[in-house]
């Protein structure tokens, strides 16, 4: 199990049914959060979104996106990163398949 500390960047897993009529089954859809709250078996997860459509750059939404997840959901941290007036760069691609 990944170690996981108070506000780690992290990839949060999220298993959605099938979005159309032609898929089946589940989607695993990946999202980008910072961990608020460690708990025994769950995490306080904030969501951020990718700046300007770029795969590298996240920021903070307007509105507050945060959940209660798994720790079993989370699967990756990421190393630290470059923040620049409220903008994260990781210096990546952060959902690149040869990373998760």
């Amino acid at each position: 199990m990944l170690q996981i500390a108070e506000g780690d960047f992290v990839i949060v897993a999220y298993n959605v049914p099938g979005i159309s009529a032609k898929k089946k089954g589940t989607t695993v859809r990946k999202y980008l959060g910072k961990i608020l709250d460690v708990r025994p078996t769950t995490c306080e997860v904030k969501y951020l979104r990718p700046y300007k459509g770029r795969k590298e750059v996240f920021s903070f939404p307007d509105k507050d996106d945060i959940d209660t997840v798994r720790k079993e959901s989370i699967i990756r941290t990421l190393h630290k990163t470059v923040e620049f007036r409220g903008k994260f760069d990781f210096l990546m691609d952060v959902f690149k398949k040869s990373l998760t």
